[in-house]
């Protein structure tokens, strides 16, 4: 429970403090470090720890407990920078390596009941999968980290108390006041708060307070998946400054709540495309702090909807009331909140405008910190959504920079191209236009506007007459630059289109829905690339160092190999699985913080229970129960991967209620099957007398390798390719199996 509550909090301040990318790596350095603490018991010969190897339990779990209070001690110790990251990785690495070595300790003074020590273990991450989103939104990431802390600090004090025979007063006297130090420090720093995380220089947050003395952050909360940060003290227009993850902004204005303040607005750039409408009925998608809801009441819309997914930036913005001109309680507002997609499914009404205006955290996800920006706002599934909710002259309104533009009319083309539209009559419904010419990759604000029906003719150039400056990329009625020239012309298609620009320019689709990921020829970026290398590099490292190990055994080496080779198939096929399944379910729940609550928590539960359901076969018959177990997880999860979209379509405008039970249904088979190969294997390990501690080590390494494969695999060919490969290294697991002696 602790090492994934840490591993999950873990993300989420790397997020906020150095940048999403690097919060993978985190999840990396944790799977490293559970298969490292096996390694490390193996490499401390643990043939002369064998009546000590239960006793050491207590001093591992204590130590992880100290581990942890010392990481957060440190890490907050100084500013936080990319350019220390090997720093924090390595000092994250100790607390998850006293934890594997824990467990592998466990797992070896216990073999024989490795099934209900798989259970319990499995059944505490879960249980730390509840108390994420409790702890992260009551006590803060900080003090989150602290009370954590206590977790294992129990552990040890437990150790003590169940050993055989009791251990000394004294030790179990340390224990416990270790448990107390650690309630009391988190309980003080959730009162006084001094243990703070540091200024992060790169954060965008801490520039802004930086150019003014009397700014100031007015607001700081996390929850499962963000921080948010307001800062005031601004002495233009603006009451404060909103900060996701301290970098992504959203502004709340100084408003009286009256219509005629809201007049000057219509002389903004971003008021151009309510000029196409006249009173509109507007939905806007990621409000934030309200810009869009303002300019929608500046246009006298005659209704307008409010979508907000996160519930700490509406907080914020209802807490300013009169000074933002409770814009939220506004006549004519209606304020929902709930993630964009799931709204638009469940949703009947049809609007004149949809508009996104800069949607996106630039943080990562709650599921594991494993996303490269993932976003399915800007899928084509959702294009197709967005249009469809449209009125005949309904506008969807997306608001972002230059580059995001050929992604939106890739989108565009994919979607109307499949209803019968030619390429013209697909330009005479698209407008896009920046504000003004950008030098390069400069950001720009942009509108890319998509229309049920032609824009009239003339009528963009008329309204755009005002604003000479403006760039025009394409404009119905008007040239149009290169490639949409090209493209709306029919002189050539979508993979002509992209071979004419410097970025991948195909659609997206809600199975690979990284919007994000430019970068040719595969949508890696090259500092992920170098990024993904470095725990592969440990990984490999490791592996070498496993295969020693095992040729310096005096045990049969066939079986040593082949058990590794077990092993390691499993490693890499739980975790690909893992994060394809809970990627794809994510969708359907429509929520990052069900992603943890619902989806890893039904994983991870229905695995424990599988575990302890294998506890039934006989020791003779393990080998047998896998050739069974093993082929049977390929075809169920290969069943899944064929049902889910078919649940989502049928499922998703469904009440929550619903969602989760299809969601916990479709698991609970695969779940149950998942949470047997493990245990089964380690007491067939035991059996022939192989090492627990280093069968626990490559399963902890190579879980490295497959969630950078589950990465790699859903940024280039999607979460399907990633799920089919997990199916295969299940299958790939018989061959070793089939190498084990028929009897132990």
């Amino acid at each position: 429970s602790a090492g994934l509550l840490f591993e999950i909090v873990l993300t989420r301040i790397f997020s906020a403090t150095i940048w999403y990318h690097f919060t993978f790596i985190a999840v990396s350095v944790a799977l490293f470090g559970w298969g490292m603490g096996g390694l490390f018991v193996e490499l401390a010969h643990l043939s002369k720890w064998k009546r000590l190897g239960a006793a050491m339990l207590p001093l591992c779990s204590g130590l992880f407990g100290v581990s942890l209070l010392a990481f957060l001690l440190l890490f907050v110790s100084a500013p936080c920078e990319p350019q220390k990251l090997g720093l924090y990785f390595a000092m994250a690495l100790v607390p998850f390596l006293l934890a594997g070595m824990s467990l592998s300790l466990a797992f070896d003074s216990y073999a024989a009941d490795a099934n209900r020590l798989y259970f319990a273990d499995l059944l505490g991450a879960a249980i730390g999968t509840l108390l994420v989103p409790c702890l992260l939104g009551i006590l803060g990431a900080e003090t989150t980290v602290l009370a954590t802390a206590v977790l294992p600090a129990l552990a040890c004090f437990l150790f003590l108390l169940s050993g055989k025979p009791p251990a000394a007063l004294w030790p179990r006297l340390v224990s416990l006041l270790l448990v107390v130090g650690l309630t009391v420090f988190a309980a003080l720093n959730l009162s006084n708060g001094f243990v703070r995380i540091g200024r992060a220089p790169t954060k965008a947050l801490y520039n802004v307070l930086d150019e003014d003395p009397a700014r100031a952050i007015v607001f700081d909360r996390w929850n499962a998946y963000s921080r948010i940060s307001a800062v005031g003290g601004f002495k233009d227009s603006r009451l404060a400054r909103m900060f996701i993850d301290s970098d992504a902004w959203t502004d709340v204005s100084k408003w009286d709540g009256k219509y005629e303040s809201t007049v000057p607005l219509k002389n903004q750039f971003r008021f151009v495309p309510f000029l196409f409408h006249e009173k509109p009925r507007v939905l806007v998608i990621g409000p934030g702090g309200g810009p869009d809801v303002l300019l929608a009441i500046a246009a006298q819309s005659s209704r307008i909807t409010a979508v907000e997914m996160n519930p700490l930036v509406i907080e914020y913005v209802k807490s300013c009331g009169a000074q933002a001109g409770n814009i939220y309680d506004y006549p004519g507002v209606e304020l929902v909140q709930e993630e964009g997609r799931n709204f638009m499914s469940r949703s009947h009404e049809k609007f004149d405008m949809i508009i996104l205006g800069f949607v996106d955290s630039w943080a990562s996800v709650a599921s594991g910190g494993l996303s490269l920006t993932e976003n399915y706002l800007y899928t084509s599934e959702a294009f197709t959504g967005y249009y469809d909710h449209l009125s005949e002259t309904g506008t969807l309104v997306i608001i972002r920079w230059p580059v995001d533009v050929p992604r939106c009319v890739a989108n565009t083309f994919n979607i109307l191209s499949a209803r019968g539209l030619k390429p013209a009559e697909i330009g005479s419904r698209v407008l896009a236009v920046a504000e003004w010419a950008p030098h390069k990759e400069e950001p720009v604000q942009t509108f890319f506007m998509l229309r049920k029906s032609a824009f009239p003719e003339g009528l963009a150039e008329r309204l755009l007459k005002p604003y000479p400056d403006c760039h025009r990329i394409h404009v119905p009625g008007l040239a149009s630059i290169s490639p949409y020239a090209e493209l709306f012309s029919g002189q050539v298609g979508l993979a002509g289109f992209e071979d004419r620009l410097t970025s991948k320019a195909n659609p997206v689709t809600d199975d690979m829905p990284f919007y994000f990921a430019r970068e040719k020829p595969y949508g890696m970026p090259a500092f992920m690339t170098k990024l993904l290398s470095i725990p592969l590099g440990l990984a490999a490292a490791a592996m070498v160092v496993v295969i020693m190990l095992a040729i310096s055994r005096k045990a049969n080496r066939v079986h040593a190999f082949s058990s590794i080779v077990y092993f390691s198939m499993l490693g890499i096929g739980f975790i690909l699985v893992e994060i394809a399944l809970i990627h794809k379910f994510i969708l359907l729940l429509g929520h990052p913080i069900y992603a943890i609550c619902v989806l890893l928590f039904a994983m991870l539960l229905w695995c424990s229970i599988g575990s302890l359901l294998s506890r039934k076969v006989s020791t003779e018959r393990v080998r047998r129960a896998l050739l069974v177990v093993l082929p049977v997880v390929a075809v169920v999860l290969a069943g899944t991967m064929l049902a889910v979209p078919f649940a989502i379509e049928k499922s998703m405008s469904s009440a929550i209620a619903v969602r989760i039970a299809v969601a916990v249904s479709m698991l609970t088979p695969i779940g149950l099957l998942m949470g047997m190969p493990f245990p089964l294997g380690v007491r067939y390990v035991r059996n022939i007398g192989g090492s627990v501690p280093l069968m626990w080590g490559v399963n902890g390494i190579m879980s490295v390798v497959g969630s950078v494969a589950a990465m790699v695999l859903a940024v280039v060919f999607g979460f399907n390719c990633a799920l089919v490969v997990g199916c295969l290294f299940y299958l790939l697991a018989i061959l070793p199996v089939i190498a084990w002696k028929a009897k132990v």
